[in-house]
């Protein structure tokens, strides 16, 4: 009985993550996603667990972005302005 209940599990974290790693092609599957995947799965079934992973990792991701552009623009005109210094400019 324990070893069904446990395959199923597995199961249901390979579908999620497959699920997702198809439908980011760029990311694919990353380390530690099954570690989200798998506290989603306790409590919820795979579609709605699948969603939520999607949703989080997507929000995430857009979050990183914005943060990494808004900081490199802030670093290459503090390196624009140190070169214009220098330089004499």
């Amino acid at each position: 009985m324990r070893w069904t209940v446990t395959y199923c599990r597995q199961q249901a974290l390979f579908h999620v993550l497959g699920a997702y790693s198809m439908y980011n092609t760029e990311i694919g599957y990353c380390q530690g996603m099954s570690q989200i995947a798998a506290i989603l799965l306790m409590y919820l079934n795979e579609e709605v667990s699948y969603t939520l992973l999607l949703n989080n990792l997507v929000c995430l991701a857009w979050i990183y972005t914005w943060m990494y552009c808004r900081l490199w623009s802030n670093v290459s005109s503090c390196v624009s302005e140190n070169t214009q210094l220098i330089t004499g400019d």
